[in-house]
């Protein structure tokens, strides 16, 4: 036996890498050590032996108890053990399976042990018993659960070809081809018996199922027009059996899913229900269904599926969000339906068997009360979740979270820096918030630190304008308000002990009773009322001890982040506060000196607010009012000429032109040779700073994502972006991409957004006009669609074909060849969109070239005396062709003009098509020409334009059409990501098989000098 195992142990190994698989009635054929070569395996002894009835129950039984039971066993408790590692946040979109293939993968050593176990059951047993392909299937799952996912799918595909149905004689049958079925049906799955006998004494085959984890192994892979395929076959197959069909929707679903068509997901889903395991993993489906009816905004559905996770969960979390979802998303005909579904919450918080869970439900209500913008109510609710959240840090952070954002949004940014600093942000799951609070934190601590001061500073000055016996008396009650909060007596100075003093007697009987002090309540509370009114919240330690700590707190003990407040000019460094009267009298500006150095610290707290409400916030609003309040307090500020500069600068991004003027004319005239009149004065300098700010570089990367067509991870980066830098950085080039790429989505609430923002930011410019088109067209989409899928469209009597095209150069120059359309290929056009006339006489542009060109493309040019150029159009010869490799370039033949796209994708490049066509009518009213795009490789797209009757007219477009191209025609396509080239039908055949786009560049650079 211990043999036996070693060979299988060597043969595991190359199992996969041998020459033959196993398979019913072949050999497999493998490479054994030499000491076992002479001896044979069960799996090679098949076909020696005739498969008698005896023979095949003792495979079977062997095979089935002694391999695949026990190895499926163990791969289903792998699984539960994932599932119960795996912990669910019910305020987020639950993940589709309650495991994941990076928790089932950790348990390697057991999955090894499943493979071992399946591999082994097929080499030592005879390959015709009935649980061979079960073994294959297992097989398949465990590499599944490895996330070996290409073993997993060549392991399925052996199984579903090796297993498929065969001819008489065992020949295949090609799969899903017409010689496989009888009807005329097609399919590809095996048809299954339904024989009661074969139902009670056989397993059915596994090659049907394995279909169904082919379609998860393709999605885990993020293959999913492969997933799709198998998907659309299947549906529709008339062999695949009733008994997959929950299976075939529940892999449905999370092809969906992954693709966030949630409407579609929640579906087939819900189809599949079936298919849990168990009460509660029934229970989740459901609830996840009812988050995707939710976010298809499918309100009743979502209510619905609430309700039936309600009833069949066992997890009280899961029953509350649950309760609280349903409740939140309850709509109703009724105009206060909101308020009902508050009432019905707080009614729920109300209930002891939710007290547990009174934090999630205050969640829940302030997240509504804000939906109908009650921002008091929601900062009260989320106060009591905080305070409710006693064993919940998760739940704790997110609620201090919506409180900070709640008041950032209110523009109460110290509140919004006390609650932010409150979070604990190893406790969030998401990358986002983390990057706000981090982003947020240390300016909102200026801003705290700068407010205070200015709160600080205009108090003491009030104070100071009082008279003398109201302040007294002022300062004299703040004394005992701070000795009481310290725990001091307040007729005795701080360093008497207050231990010694005669109190009165606590122990008095005064109600006559016998009861000892410590059992009578009502004495208690009595002594406890008296010792709090009379000594404050004292702690209830020795007075030594307590006099130490005090003196401590006093002391100048640094703050957490002291980089932070070393960092802020405004804060000067803590002193030893004295709390007597003499000292709080000391702090109050009654004198010139001390005036003056009052008004410096408000006035220079007011700057470093307004600086930092500009950057790195850009909380222009707020800049504008510090910034104004500094200028109206202290005209004469020294940093009145910055203060101008960036108001001008946050009245721009406003949009208040007419502010932003007003303060440039003032930077002008009265500091024409400060820095900051420079600056206005050379923007070039400014826009160089921006670009090389690292909020300018985070958003070009954005924009090469988008362009590139990473769209996931440019909508990423793009999410995390704004939390930390606003909406400031914001390029109309990238707005424009963004709302394409919408576009096409059919996204088109979201597409809108997105323009209506570019429109808002930059209304003078060109992508702003084309953005308010877009807008009006997107917003009449289904009528356009309507009417055009309605729309009869026939041909003209006599019309046998559309208009022929016509170049825009139809004169061609010296030695021009004419256009050969023969050779030219085709390119398709819509008939109905060139609106042409064949009598209109073509555009006369041969007097339109400019010295440049005509001295580069007038070969025959030659040159007097004097120096003036002549043509000599009698004796000029053409050209000799230019090669390189095997491009060969001929002036005079027929060229294409091409826009050489680079790392765009298809998108963007039908968009530049679409683009160069709307110039074109424009321009070339009475032109045609024909436009098309050809992709060469991942990296390059070309749009074709032409053909042109030769090189000259071809670079007759170039010269007129490239210095308008980055102002009108694709004004968001960075420059860099185009360029010019003009190609002949020869040479551009070359380019599609070769690819070779660097020589041919070298050839058309030869062939115009300083022109590409």
């Amino acid at each position: 036996m211990n043999n036996i195992r070693s060979v299988i142990t060597v043969i595991i190994a190359v199992m996969f890498f041998s020459i033959a698989h196993a398979q019913p009635g072949a050999e497999i054929e493998v490479q054994k050590p030499k000491k076992y070569e002479n001896r044979k395996l069960g799996s090679e002894k098949t076909g020696e032996k005739k498969f008698t009835i005896p023979r095949k129950l003792y495979q079977n039984t062997v095979t089935h108890y002694n391999y695949y039971f026990n190895a499926n066993n163990r791969l289903n408790e792998i699984v539960a053990a994932a599932k119960l590692a795996s912990k669910d946040d019910y305020s987020q979109l639950l993940p589709f399976y309650n495991y994941s293939l990076d928790a089932t993968a950790e348990n390697k050593s057991d999955l090894d042990s499943v493979v071992y176990k399946c591999t082994a059951g097929i080499l030592l047993h005879d390959l015709r018993n009935s649980w061979i392909d079960n073994m294959y299937l297992l097989l398949a799952k465990a590499y599944l659960f490895r996330k070996d996912l290409d073993s997993a799918e060549l392991t399925l595909q052996y199984l579903n070809f090796s297993y498929a149905p065969k001819e008489e004689g065992g020949y295949d049958v090609p799969i899903g081809s017409n010689s496989s079925n009888d009807k005329g049906e097609f399919s590809i799955a095996t048809k299954e018996k339904n024989s009661i006998w074969t139902k009670l004494t056989s397993r059915p085959p596994s090659r049907n199922e394995s279909f169904i984890w082919q379609i998860r192994t393709h999605i885990e892979k993020d293959e999913l027009p492969e997933a799709s395929g198998i998907i659309e076959i299947l549906r529709h197959d008339p062999n695949f059996p009733k008994r997959l069909q929950t299976d075939l929707h529940e892999v449905t679903a999370y092809w969906f899913y992954k693709q966030q068509a949630y409407d579609s997901a929640a579906f087939h889903l819900r189809n599949a229900l079936n298919e849990a395991t168990n009460k509660q993993e029934k229970a989740r489906w459901e609830y996840l269904i009812a988050q995707m009816y939710q976010l298809s905004k499918k309100y009743e559905d979502a209510v619905d599926f609430y309700n039936r996770c309600v009833s069949h969960t066992t997890d009280p979390v899961m029953d509350v969000y649950a309760r609280l979802n349903s409740i939140r998303i309850k709509r109703s005909n009724k105009g206060d339906y909101i308020q009902q579904n508050i009432n019905d919450l707080l009614k729920m918080a109300k209930r002891d068997k939710y007290q547990n869970y009174r934090d999630i439900i205050y969640y829940a209500t302030a997240k509504i009360e804000l939906e109908r913008n009650n921002s008091n109510n929601a900062q009260n609710d989320l106060l009591k979740s905080v305070e409710f959240a006693t064993n919940n840090p998760p739940q704790r952070s997110q609620s201090f979270l919506l409180l900070g954002d709640l008041n950032y949004n209110r523009q109460s940014f110290p509140a919004a820096y006390n609650f932010y600093d409150s979070v604990d942000v190893n406790t969030l799951s998401s990358d986002t918030d983390k990057a706000r609070i981090n982003f947020r934190k240390p300016p909102l601590q200026k801003i705290a630190e700068n407010t205070l001061i200015v709160i600080r500073e205009d108090s003491l000055q009030a104070l100071a304008k009082l008279p003398a016996q109201q302040r007294d008396a002022i300062i004299k009650k703040q004394v005992k308000l701070l000795r009481k909060a310290q725990g001091l007596k307040e007729e005795e100075p701080g360093s008497a002990n207050a231990a010694v003093q005669k109190v009165s007697d606590l122990f008095s009987n005064n109600n006559k009773s016998s009861d000892f002090y410590f059992y009578n309540a009502s004495v208690k509370a009595r002594g406890f009322s008296e010792f709090k009114a009379r000594w404050g919240e004292r702690p209830n330690v020795d007075n030594w001890r307590r006099k130490s700590a005090i003196e401590r707190q006093n002391q100048n003990i640094p703050d957490v982040n002291d980089t932070a407040a070393a960092a802020t000019p405004a804060v000067t460094q803590q002193k030893p506060t004295d709390n007597s009267y003499e000292g709080l009298m000391g702090n109050i500006p009654l004198t010139a000196e001390k005036l003056d150095a009052s008004n410096k610290s408000i006035m220079e707290a007011l700057f470093n607010l307004a600086q930092t409400f500009i950057s790195p916030l850009e909380e222009y609003p707020s800049a504008i009012k510090a910034y104004e309040e500094l200028l109206r307090r202290f005209p004469n500020t020294p940093n009145k000429e910055e203060a101008w500069f960036n108001l001008v600068y946050a009245y721009q991004k406003t949009g208040d032109k007419a502010k932003s003027d007003e303060y440039k004319k003032l930077l002008l005239k009265d500091s024409t040779q400060s820095k900051w009149a420079q600056l206005v004065k050379n923007p070039q300098q400014a826009k160089k700073n921006l670009q090389e700010s690292p909020a300018t570089k985070k958003y070009e990367e954005i924009y090469n994502l988008f362009i590139e067509g990473k769209f996931d991870e440019a909508k990423n980066e793009k999410q995390v972006a704004d939390s930390l830098y606003g909406n400031s950085f914001w390029t109309p080039q990238l707005l424009y991409i963004e709302a394409i790429y919408y576009v096409k989505q059919q996204e088109d609430s979201t597409a809108i957004r997105v323009l209506t923002d570019l429109t808002n930011f930059n209304g003078d410019t060109l992508l702003a006009e084309k953005a308010k088109t877009m807008i009006d067209v997107l917003k009449r989409r289904r009528e356009i669609v309507d009417y055009l899928t309605k729309l009869n469209v026939t041909r003209n009597e006599g019309q046998t074909s559309a208009p022929a095209s016509q170049p825009v150069n139809t004169t061609p120059k010296k030695h021009a060849a004419p256009v050969d359309t023969a050779a030219a290929p085709v390119i398709s056009r819509d008939s109905a969109m060139a609106q042409t006339d064949n009598a209109a006489a073509p555009t006369d542009t041969t007097t339109a070239t400019t010295d440049e060109t005509d001295a580069t493309t007038d070969t025959t040019a030659t040159t007097t005396d004097e120096g003036a150029v002549e043509a000599d159009t009698a004796t000029s010869q053409p050209s000799p062709p230019l090669v390189l490799k095997d491009y060969r370039f001929v002036a005079s033949d027929s060229q294409y003009v091409v826009i050489l796209l680079d790392k765009v994708d298809k998108v963007y490049a039908t968009e530049a098509n679409n683009a160069f066509n709307r110039y074109n009518k424009e321009k070339y009213y009475n032109q045609k020409i024909d436009i098309s795009n050809l992709q060469l490789d991942d990296r390059f797209n070309l749009v074709l334009q032409g053909p042109f009757a030769d090189a000259d007219a071809a670079m007759e477009y170039v010269d007129e059409v490239r210095p308008v191209t980055k102002s009108r025609i694709v004004p968001w396509l960075a420059p860099d990501k185009y360029s010019f080239l003009v190609i002949s039908n020869a040479n551009l055949q070359v380019l599609k098989s070769g690819k070779d786009m660097d020589t041919y560049k070298q050839l058309i650079q030869k062939a115009f000098p300083g022109k590409f």
